[in-house]
């Protein structure tokens, strides 16, 4: 049995920034926002819950499962971010909002959440 420790309340503190974002606006083109529910940003949740599983289990997490979940989910969110981005007239812009940003900085707390818990001493 572990403790919750520093590791842990990252990776606990990463998936409600990370809820909290979903329902915030992840794209804004004039006017219209688009949340991240209606992104389907939802699905990266997916990659949360082995880690968040492994804290509320008060479970050592598997090193390799652990940063791969936190480091996919990293990717599609920076991927979903260049996708954001347009160009018009040779000018690039980003369609990039608040949420999203949250969203990416959620998914590099739960990166450093997983290697501070893998590292954790029973």
């Amino acid at each position: 049995m572990q403790k919750i420790g520093r590791g842990g309340m990252l990776i606990i503190t990463a998936t409600i920034l990370f809820i909290a974002s979903l329902f915030l606006p992840w794209t804004k083109i004039l006017n219209v926002r688009m949340s991240g529910f209606a992104q389907e940003g939802f699905y990266v949740l997916i990659l949360y819950l082995y880690p968040v599983y492994t804290v509320l289990a008060k479970r050592k997490v598997q090193a390799f499962a652990g940063m791969l979940c936190a480091i996919i989910a990293l990717v599609f969110l920076i991927y979903f971010l260049f996708y954001m981005s347009g160009n018009f007239m040779g000018t690039t812009f980003s369609t990039a909002s608040l949420g999203l940003y949250l969203a990416i900085i959620s998914a590099l707390l739960l990166l450093i959440g997983v290697v501070y818990k893998a590292k954790q001493v029973d």
